[in-house]
C-alpha cells in the first residue's frame, strides 16, 4: 500500500503497512521539526515507512527494503 498528500506545505507519504507494528523508530530528521522518516517493525521485518516532510527520494531505499523484506536489524542501522 502506497498514499501521498499534500498539506500545504508539507509532503506526507506511506508506504507498506503502518498499522498492526510492533516498533516504530524515528530514522531520520526531527520530529519537532515536522520533517522525519518513521520506519515500522512487524516481526523482525521492515513493514512501513512514513515520510514527512522529506524528499520521495529519501524514501526509495525504504520501498525497496518493504518490498524485499528486509530485516529490520539490516535497514534500521
Amino acid at each position: 500500500p502506497y498514499f501521498w498528500s499534500d498539506q500545504y506545505d508539507m509532503k506526507i507519504q506511506a508506504y507498506g503497512y503502518l498499522r498492526g507494528h510492533e516498533e516504530v523508530a524515528i530514522v531520520e530528521g526531527d520530529l519537532a521539526e515536522r520533517r522525519f522518516l518513521a520506519a515500522y517493525r512487524t516481526g523482525d521485518r521492515v513493514s512501513g515507512v512514513l515520510g514527512v516532510g522529506v524528499s520521495p527520494k529519501v524514501l526509495r531505499p525504504w520501498r525497496q527494503a518493504i518490498a524485499t523484506r528486509t530485516a529490520w536489524s539490516s535497514a534500521a542501522d
